[in-house]
């Protein structure tokens, strides 16, 4: 998945995110059955130059191929991670750099799904680790801004390689937090905030500063029992929950925001929830500004 802002072309360093963006919006085109509507695309756009669209550049699952005015696609980006030691993480970088060019993107973040949690946590695999780093300081030094999705939310180890990540650009954390969980703490928004400040410490542990970090959190339509996204929530519940965790994440510290999982919809909602979720998202985000 890529999406690029702003790049000035004299820079030498990697560069921090422009205070005026405050959200990255990751779009599938959704699934087979439930494809993201035109209305979708629109809701998130009320939210103007302070939410980006990060864009797929290769199907996943079954994800719609769309033929759409944001799709750029490349099947070359699309490598599995247990596949890893078949791929030049250099190679690969470069490839995405050559992307950038021949699409005449103006902006340089690159958003990569995602980190291996077998190969970097359950494994335990350093070379996997190095591979990793190789391939976000390839593309820093390409003048791009790499961010990488990191499944694990609580880091415990690897001080070196988080390090290195935060050098080279942003660790985009899947910090989900159970919609029923926020719902029926007393204060929703202490609760949020409570969980997404043990997430921020244990990655500044790991030398990661909370100005390179990207809180994510899944805004799919998921039933009941789901531990991330709406969790078959009402639809006012939903909202609520959803300003909450916004309104605790500002409250923790954290300045970036990323939202992912638009294109799924297990629950087999209407458009207009969607919608509706897209326009609680923008407005809870921007009021927390």
């Amino acid at each position: 998945m890529i999406h690029w802002r702003h790049r000035n072309e004299q820079e030498t360093v990697v560069p921090s995110a422009d205070i005026e963006t405050t959200a990255f919006d990751t779009m599938w085109f959704g699934d087979a059955n439930f494809p993201l509507s035109e209305e979708v695309f629109a809701a998130l756009l009320e939210g103007g130059d302070k939410h980006v669209f990060v864009m797929p550049t290769t199907l996943r699952r079954a994800q719609v191929a769309p033929a759409h005015r944001y799709g750029h696609y490349d099947p070359r980006l699309s490598r599995a991670n247990t596949h890893w030691r078949d791929v030049d993480a250099v190679e690969l970088a470069r490839q995405v750099i050559a992307d950038h060019e021949k699409w005449d993107f103006g902006t340089p973040w690159v958003f990569s799904n995602e980190i291996s949690y077998s190969q970097w946590r359950a494994q335990a695999i350093e070379e996997y680790r190095r591979w990793t780093v190789t391939f976000a300081q390839t593309l820093a030094e390409g003048g791009l801004l790499p961010a990488l999705y990191s499944p694990m939310a609580r880091p415990r180890a690897e001080r070196n390689e988080w390090s290195a990540l935060a050098v080279s650009g942003y660790v985009a954390i899947e910090g989900y937090l159970d919609a029923a969980m926020v719902l029926a703490a007393r204060d929703p928004v202490g609760y949020s905030a409570g969980q997404y400040a043990d997430i921020r410490s244990h990655f500044e542990a790991q030398g990661v500063a909370v100005d390179r970090c990207i809180l994510v959190e899944h805004y799919s339509q998921t039933p009941a029992t789901t531990k991330w996204g709406r969790g078959g929530l009402s639809l006012d519940d939903w909202l609520n929950v959803i300003a909450a965790r916004i309104a605790g994440a500002r409250k923790a510290g954290f300045a970036l925001l990323g939202s992912y999982g638009w294109g799924y919809n297990r629950m087999g909602v209407t458009d207009n929830e969607i919608v509706e979720t897209a326009r609680a998202y923008v407005a809870a985000s921007d009021e927390c500004l």
